[in-house]
């Protein structure tokens, strides 16, 4: 109905500018009326999209605002590529490692899977090293998302693609909040991946989260996941499980969590602050 209601604005206009110049005059003030009105049709067409253009503004300068914060610190937090990825991967490596989520070590001590591919990573940076890093995975048929390759989820296929997962976040242990004594990071990195997939249009986030830290991103955040219907395991679950079987050993900890991607969520935050 939109696209019908836009070539209509766009005939219209095609027309009186038509007729002004060949069939008849008009005084300027008929002109400003006319092209005020059109303008005005076009704004009512798409009030959403310009509430949403100008609501997505203000929370970049917001997080501007934090970025200087965080330099002003030694921090920055960008998209990962070229050689920072690989930086990444041994991150990860090193992390799993540590805290038990693999148990030896794998080839050149990097840790990535068929996913990295069609993700997106953002990483906290101190002096040019990765210091905390952060997957998007976008759903694609040749892989569909990791959370779904350890739960059995009850959605669709087709609704999948509203869907992205969230997961891999690990930050070295020597800057974890309890040492630096400061959640900026965190915060920074959790809205720069919000406002990255605001823009991407996606409509949920699905992310697997132990149950302590669901509680603590819920407290900083302001926000409450839900949680979806979830199926009996079947084999191919348990297989892909043993890829960091230290992560499951303890079943009830994990949760699958869903956060619908709302622009509202984040004026909730700031609100708060």
């Amino acid at each position: 109905m939109t696209n019908i209601l836009k070539i209509l604005v766009i005939l219209i206009t095609f027309a009186l500018i038509s007729g002004q110049t060949f069939i008849w005059e008009m005084s300027i003030l008929t002109n400003i009326a006319i092209f005020i009105g059109i303008f005005w049709t076009i704004f009512l067409l798409y009030t959403k999209e310009f509430i949403r253009f100008f609501e997505i503004l203000l929370i970049e300068i917001a997080v501007k605002i934090l970025d200087l914060i965080a330099y002003t610190q030694g921090y920055v937090v960008c998209k990962a590529d070229g050689a920072i990825l690989e930086q990444v991967y041994k991150l990860r490596h090193r992390v799993y490692l540590e805290i038990g989520y693999i148990d030896k070590e794998k080839e050149n001590n990097i840790f990535l899977d068929v996913y990295d591919p069609f993700s997106t990573n953002l990483v906290a940076l101190k002096n040019n090293k990765v210091i905390g890093t952060l997957r998007i995975i976008f759903y694609n048929k040749m892989t569909s998302l990791s959370t779904f390759n350890y739960f059995n989820l009850d959605i669709a296929e087709n609704d999948m693609i509203e869907y992205v997962d969230i997961g891999r976040w690990v930050n070295d242990p020597d800057h974890r909040a309890k040492k630096i004594k400061t959640p900026i990071l965190t915060i920074l990195i959790g809205l720069k991946t919000y406002l990255y997939l605001l823009k991407s249009r996606k409509k949920f986030i699905i992310v697997t989260l132990k149950s302590k830290l669901k509680i603590h991103i819920e407290k900083i955040f302001n926000i409450k996941f839900t949680t979806p219907i979830l199926l009996p395991l079947n084999s191919h679950h348990h297989k892909s499980r043993e890829e960091i079987k230290g992560y499951f050993i303890n079943d009830k900890e994990v949760e699958v969590c869903i956060l619908e991607i709302k622009i509202s969520y984040i004026w909730k935050f700031f609100y708060r602050l």
